[in-house]
């Protein structure tokens, strides 16, 4: 088996009405020396307030905040984000993924500049795997993002996870930075890695991302309740992982952006087993290769902008067992998965409260395998998501209805039917006393999860007539932010109280025996909880 951005108009020509300003003041000022005047020095000051997002909840994180977490990668970045669930399934190199809400992981999107890192066959995104080394910001948004100009796809969560890389910084006249930089931590844990920026031409930069992250995973542990004061080394939990992100920028000028992204991460990893009486020998490894190639233009002509995607997505799953207990004496299963993904996106401003956008998206997931009597499946996805947005400072409102149409073909066995789903979503927030500081909002979403091709097709686990999940979110909440006096730069408090309830919720149970499960849908679920932040700053000197 083969392997297997916008700069406005308005700040433009506010920097050329600067020019016009300071070069006319310059010539009155050499025309008349004798009115010349010196005046004393005076210092401007301002308060920075949090960035809140206002009308859905939302939680922000940018670089500087990565150093305050000492955070490695992106699931260790958002533990401390509210209503967020890590998952880690164990090791340096284990899978880690995030729930919100309590709704799952496979209601979570994970964006990527804009774009869908997509797992098709388990509908999971490992945040693991995801180094912070070329990001600039991760905001966590419930229910869709705050940006009317977005994909159909960004539309299907019930939360979103919106990943930004950081821009060249370097100058024109610098035209090259290299920065080199090492990381370390218990376990064996080592991470060199470095960063180049490059200006290529006025109106092109490129920048590289590239760390090598090593582990050997011998952590101590103790085992309780056996008597004794014996303390035991972890075995098989070594992690060895290459990543390597570029982007290259091509800004035209201020009103068109093209930007081309490729990105590619393998490891080979060991699988540590269950201490079954003392016996914590482990064999099992896994190794991936995965990369993807995204471009993105936008144009904006007059009142219409217009977004551009196109990505293409490879991604290799090697998991080896040489002690399984079969004929073979082994377990060695390779997977192949390749997504075609396009998009097309266009807003537009009726008047100057009332905006629409239409948004479309194609996409092609494929499965190869080496297992004996697979399906190999191909599932086909159309996207189309129509959004209207009136804002005015006391009143917003944004209502989105997103259809969904899925076809899927096999080469060996039985199939689901197409599914065709309408997913209506509106968003409210109100500003009642009209003065900015206190917001009450509101938003109700219908999202879906089809099965993955896990759920499907996986051999003896698999159901075929496995039907979608269909979840409605509901939210109440407030958000006030006050500037204040003193060392006390401000406080924020956010409060949102939400109620979820999932039907024909997707689920693993034992068949006849242990060993062999089955997927099923399964009665109803009811979520119910409360998300409060508290946000201020103490400033330890004091300005004069």
């Amino acid at each position: 088996m083969n392997k297997i951005n916008n700069v406005p108009r308005c700040i433009v020509t506010g920097i050329l009405y600067g020019i016009l300003l300071f070069y006319v003041t310059t010539e009155t000022v050499f025309a008349q020396q004798d009115s010349l005047r010196r005046i004393r020095k005076v210092d401007v000051s301002a308060k920075i307030l949090p960035q809140l997002r206002k009308q859905l909840p939302s939680q922000f994180i940018s670089q500087k905040d990565f150093i305050k977490y000492n955070a490695i990668n992106v699931a260790d970045a958002i533990r401390s984000f509210s209503g967020v669930n890590i998952r880690d399934y164990g090791g340096i190199g284990g899978l880690k993924t995030v729930s919100v809400r309590s709704l799952g992981a496979n209601h979570t999107g994970v964006l990527y500049n804009g774009i869908q890192l997509n797992d098709a066959q388990n509908g999971q995104v490992d945040l693991g795997r995801i180094s912070l080394d070329p990001l600039e910001s991760i905001e966590l948004s419930i229910a869709q993002l705050s940006v009317q100009l977005q994909t159909a796809r960004a539309y299907s969560f019930g939360s979103v996870i919106s990943l930004t890389t950081a821009k060249p910084t370097v100058s024109l006249s610098d035209k090259q930075r290299l920065n080199a930089f090492i990381k370390a931590g218990s376990f064996g844990y080592a991470s060199p890695g470095i960063r180049f920026e490059q200006h290529i031409h006025r109106d092109i930069s490129l920048m590289l991302n590239t760390s090598f992250s090593t582990a050997n995973g011998k952590y101590k542990y103790k085992i309780n309740g056996d008597g004794s004061d014996s303390y035991y080394e972890r075995s098989n939990g070594d992690l060895n992982a290459y990543r390597a992100d570029a982007q290259l920028y091509i800004l035209k000028d201020s009103l068109k952006d093209l930007s081309i992204n490729a990105n590619y991460f393998a490891s080979n990893n060991g699988l540590p087993g269950a201490i079954i009486f003392y016996n914590d020998h482990s064999a099992q490894r896994s190794w991936t290769d995965e990369w993807f190639v995204h471009a993105k233009y936008e144009q904006k002509i007059g009142s219409i902008q217009l977004l551009f995607n196109t990505k293409f997505a490879h991604n290799y799953l090697r998991y080896m067992d040489p002690e399984f207990l079969n004929q073979q004496r082994m377990l060695d299963q390779r997977y192949l998965q390749r997504e075609y993904y396009q998009s097309a996106a266009v807003s537009f401003n009726v008047s100057k409260p009332l905006s629409f956008s239409y948004s479309a998206d194609g996409v092609i997931n494929t499965l190869e395998t080496n297992l004996y009597q697979f399906a190999y499946p191909t599932r086909v996805t159309i996207l189309q998501a129509l959004n209207g947005r009136y804002d005015r400072e006391s009143l917003s409102v944004n209502a989105t209805l997103l259809h969904t149409h899925i076809t899927e073909r096999v080469k060996l066995g039985g199939k689901p039917g197409p599914r065709t789903v309408f997913s209506p979503a509106i968003v409210m927030s109100i500003d009642p006393f009209n003065d900015g500081a206190l917001k009450l909002r509101f938003f109700y979403k219908e999202i879906f999860r089809a099965p993955s091709f896990n759920d499907l097709y996986y051999t003896r686990v698999g159901n075929v007539n496995l039907k979608p999940e269909n979840t409605q979110q509901f939210n109440v909440g407030a958000v006030y932010v006050k500037p204040l006096s003193g060392r006390f730069s401000f406080i924020s408090i956010t409060a949102d109280a939400y109620y979820n309830n999932i039907t024909d919720k997707i689920i693993a149970v034992p068949n006849k025996d242990l060993f062999s499960w089955s997927m099923y849908n399964l009665g109803r679920v009811d979520i119910r909880g409360v998300d409060v932040t508290i946000k201020t700053a103490y400033n330890l000197t004091t300005q004069t």
